[in-house]
């Protein structure tokens, strides 16, 4: 069906990282997208600007959306919907209150996982399932009523950066389905739960630092819930060093966990409980490099330490 067949709304989207981007390309070809906010990057666009641009979606970067001048060029869009996906930071009143209707495409199971990194910390956590919330946005972060919500299984070996992909393709397709519906009235808010809600706060450096001392799953789970970002850490030789890539394999020994254990046929490191073998890493100042080219460089040696 094409978009003129359709009955659209006005919405004024604020997004800024990729699951932004990808909810927004999939909202914009159904529904009627008259400006995006993004943030103002340091030194190059956002995705969701780099997106909206190539669409040519009217877009504006700034650091505070609550300036006048922006206050005044959504009133000049009159919206229908405010929507927000991956902003990273809190809308005031003075903003929520220029559209009747507002929407929040949250990348969790509310009220699991409220805040900044949701997807991230369900593959840390070593979650099964996640999956994709449709909310209002209410004065309390990820805390207003529930439009709309589907389950996602967390494949076994997925990274963030994967699972991300899936569920922003899937947040944009039930964005659409809910606005269409409340279109026609038939959606219901559902209140949260609010002794259910857990937190996932913005990753700080302590959490991406590997703790050897943790079994190798725990670790695997650390090493694929901060791929692509931040990347898990830690010390080769007393320079950083980041492992993208490794599975947990069983393994007893009495070995100080982060001892190297094996470079001959795979690198491998001792942990807590099992061992960890290494696909992927990356010194630091260096290219991100299989362990084969890290062996044949870097020549690590069985009884190492890292840390």
């Amino acid at each position: 069906m094409w978009l003129s067949q359709l009955k659209v709304a006005k919405i004024v989207f604020f997004g800024t990282g990729r699951f932004g981007a990808l909810v927004l390309k999939r909202l914009a070809c159904r529904q009627q997208v008259s400006l995006v906010i993004t943030t103002a990057g340091k030194s190059r666009t956002s995705e969701v600007g780099g997106i909206a641009t190539s669409m040519g979606i009217e877009t504006i970067a700034v650091d505070d959306p609550h300036k006048g001048e922006v206050l005044a060029l959504i009133r000049e869009v009159a919206p229908d919907y405010l929507v927000l996906a991956d902003y990273g930071k809190i809308l005031k009143r003075k903003v929520l209150e220029l559209a009747s209707r507002r929407l929040n495409v949250h990348p969790s199971l509310l009220p699991k996982y409220r805040g900044a990194a949701p997807i991230q910390w369900a593959i840390i956590n070593g979650e099964e399932k996640t999956g994709v919330t449709i909310l209002d946005i209410a004065p309390k972060v990820d805390a207003g009523d529930i439009y709309a919500q589907v389950e996602v299984t967390i494949e076994p070996h997925e990274t963030y950066g994967e699972l991300r992909e899936r569920l922003g393709r899937i947040g944009g397709n039930l964005l659409v389905d809910t606005i269409e519906k409340m279109d026609r009235g038939e959606v219901t808010p559902t209140p949260q739960d609010e002794s259910m809600a857990t937190y996932a706060p913005k990753i700080k450096d302590e959490v991406a630092r590997i703790d050897w001392d943790k079994p190798a799953h725990t670790i695997f789970n650390l090493i694929r819930g901060l791929n692509p970002q931040p990347g898990a850490y830690t010390y080769f030789r007393g320079r950083r060093l980041k492992v993208w890539r490794a599975l947990p394999k069983e393994g007893h020994g009495d070995v100080t966990p982060g001892t190297v254990v094996s470079v001959k046929p795979e690198l491998a490191v001792q942990t807590g409980d099992g061992v960890l073998v290494i696909h992927e890493l990356q010194p630091e100042y260096r290219k991100v490099m299989d362990a084969i080219a890290f062996i044949n460089g870097y020549r690590p040696q069985v009884g190492e330490v890292l840390g």
